[in-house]
């Protein structure tokens, strides 16, 4: 899927805010980038659309608990699989979640920060069930 396309269908927008395309497409090219943006200035975009567009894993660190909820909970209702692990879970939580990342390929985005900064934040992932 392009991300003309992932933009349309996940998240019903038409096209993509002010540096938006630009910044996903370095992201998809395998540069580094970093990324300041005002809130509410579409951050969140330029990593989700290449995680589900592309192979492999994306990381990107969340400081706040209840902002790893919010983005969590957005994405499932775009129909993307995703969990939070984040000092909140407990063991058997945390041990379902990295479960189904690693090993079964089911959750789209693991989101995760404050002391399990040291084992990954966010991971994206594109499930095997999206069309690519």
């Amino acid at each position: 899927m392009q991300i003309n396309e992932i933009l349309k269908s996940y998240f019903g927008y038409d096209s993509f805010r002010p540096n938006q395309e630009a910044i996903i497409r370095e992201v998809m090219q395998g540069n580094d980038c970093l990324v300041l943006m005002p809130t509410g200035g579409g951050k969140s975009l330029c990593y989700q659309v290449p995680a589900l567009a592309m192979e492999g894993t994306a990381v990107v660190i969340s400081p706040l608990i209840s902002l790893m909820h919010d983005q969590v909970e957005a994405l499932k209702a775009n129909g993307i699989p995703a969990e939070a692990l984040n000092s909140g879970n407990d063991t058997t939580d945390e041990l379902i979640i990295r479960r189904q990342i690693t090993a079964e390929g089911k959750t789209s985005c693991r989101v995760c920060g404050g002391r399990k900064m040291c084992n990954i934040h966010i991971i994206c992932r594109r499930p095997s069930g999206l069309a690519s």
